[in-house]
């Protein structure tokens, strides 16, 4: 069962945001860690210091941007209590 098909995420590959770093050498997609599911479902836990950067690039989905928030808030309640 899936909930994403694979043109998701070839439209992911083609944000300019994402492929600029790319075309420069700036970047390698290599270098992804986790994803946004990963974080959700505890598989990554993120950053594991205060100066690593953590990068989320919405390509329009609402769900994932409410998911994101939703994960930065409770972390920051966590981190408060």
């Amino acid at each position: 069962m899936r909930e994403s098909d694979v043109e998701c995420f070839r439209r992911v590959l083609k944000s300019g945001d994402v492929l600029a770093p790319i075309a420069s050498g700036a970047w390698d997609k290599h270098h992804l860690i986790a994803t946004l599911e990963d974080l959700c479902r505890g598989r990554h836990f993120g950053r594991s210091s205060a100066d690593a950067i953590t990068i989320y690039k919405a390509v329009g989905t609402a769900l994932e941007d409410l998911a994101a928030a939703s994960l930065a808030y409770d972390a920051t309640v966590a981190e408060q209590a």
